[in-house]
């Protein structure tokens, strides 16, 4: 079963990570594609070698194996944000609508249901 690479915010965040599991996940890809809305994997018929998607296909509903079989043999990678918090992810808890926990920030008033 083909899962979706979470090695993105680990980067970003300056984890440590060996150096030959990144080359292992990501060789060198020869070109990429960068899609966040309107995913259809049976859409475009030939992947390139690195595929960096949103996991889900409307911010709730995950990708299926069947869809992430219509990646081919691209490394896929999931985009996550690691700078707000998104109300329409499947993470969110309903009660932080009411009572948000202490991290959370102001809601985002350029895009309504994230919060910094």
């Amino acid at each position: 079963m083909r899962r979706l690479v979470l090695v993105l915010p680990l980067l970003l965040s300056g984890c440590p990570t060996p150096p030959d599991v990144l080359v292992a996940l990501l060789p060198e890809p020869a070109d990429f594609h960068y899609q966040l809305q309107d995913l259809d994997p049976a859409a475009t018929p030939m992947w390139p070698d690195l595929v960096i998607v949103d996991p889900t296909t409307d911010g709730t509903t995950r990708l299926t194996g069947e869809q992430m079989a219509g990646f081919g043999d691209a490394v896929t990678l999931a985009y996550v944000s690691i700078g707000e918090a998104e109300s329409y992810r499947d993470y969110w808890r309903g009660s932080w609508s009411f009572v948000p926990p202490d991290w959370m920030g102001p809601e985002n008033p350029d895009w309504e249901g994230n919060f910094k």
